[in-house]
Formats: C-alpha cells, structure tokens, sequence
C-alpha cells in the first residue's frame, strides 16, 4: 500500500508540475515584449518623391500637371552611369524614384556614398540631382533608414539631415 501512495503522489506531483510548466512557458515578463512598429519608411521599398517648380511662380509645377513645360512622356532618368533608371514615375506633377540598388549600394551601411542622376527633360535642358547617404538597419522593425542624407538639385543644397525616417518628399525650384 505504501508503494502505491508514493506513485500516487509522485503522479500528482509530475502532473501539477506538468501544467504548471505547460502553462507558464509562453508567458513572457513585458520587458521581453518588442514594442510594435508602426510601419516605419523603409529607403529599399519606398519611391524618392519631389516636384519641380517655377523659381518666379512657385505655385506652379512646370513638370507634370496642367501647366508642364515638358512633355512627360519624353522626361528620362539616368543613373550616373547613364542607364536609364527605371524606378523613375511621373504621376501628376510629382516624380518619383528609387535611388539605392541592392547588393551594389550595400556599401552604404558602412560608409557614406554619393549618387548623381541626370534628369532629361528635353534634348536641351538636362538637370542633375545628387545624393549622398548613409544607411541604418534598423533591427526591431526590420527596415532600412538613412543615417544621414544630403539631397543637391543642379549643385543646390536641398536637404542636409540626420536620422531620416524615409525618403524626404522636396520641392525643387527652376
């Protein structure tokens, strides 16, 4: 009979211990918790977007919209390279493209690079707009973001910050 109780009870006890672990392991402390991201820009999916206005009237997009001084459907981009980037989009009066390739621009979450672009609006009127980047993985939410960029439209400072989130949307003068 005493075999018997101490199997009872060591049964009793391997159960209890069996619920107590099988409830208690999924359970986590809240400084384990990943706060949740809140669809943070990420420079490798997202689209460089910006307009191009008229310096004297700048109410007024001279590319794309109703008072274009292109024909949009000729407008290209170029790399520095000078292949065609095919990223490039015009909807309405803003343009939009991606300026970081994947693997070739890796380099960038080690040092800073910098990017030309030659935006043809016509036979004669060629435009450059200039990047410079460095990139940061940001681990909790999975996403690449600029550390640091500096945007130049035909040799003008447009942007200079840090930390930036995603791609900042400009306004560019002509």
């Amino acid at each position: 009979m005493k075999k018997i109780l101490n199997f009872d009870s060591t049964l009793v006890l391997t159960i209890a211990l069996l619920i107590f672990s099988l409830t208690s392991c999924g359970k986590k402390s809240p400084e384990d918790e990943i706060p949740p991201c809140e669809q943070p820009p990420n420079v490798i999916r997202d689209l460089f977007s910006f307009t191009i206005k008229d310096k004297n009237n700048p109410q007024i997009a001279i590319v794309g919209g109703l008072f274009s001084q292109y024909n949009t459907d000729s407008i290209k981009l170029f790399d520095d390279d000078f292949s065609i980037n095919n990223s490039f989009k015009i909807i309405n009066n803003g343009l939009y493209f991606n300026y970081i390739n994947f693997p070739k621009d890796s380099v960038a979450y080690q040092n800073k690079i910098y990017k030309r672009y030659f935006l043809v609006l016509n036979e004669s009127d060629v435009d450059t707009i200039q990047a410079e980047f460095k990139l940061d993985y940001v681990e909790k939410c999975f996403v690449t973001q600029f550390e640091s960029l500096k945007v130049y439209y035909n040799d003008s400072l447009y942007y200079d910050n840090k930390k930036t989130d995603g791609y900042p949307y400009l306004t560019f003068f002509k």
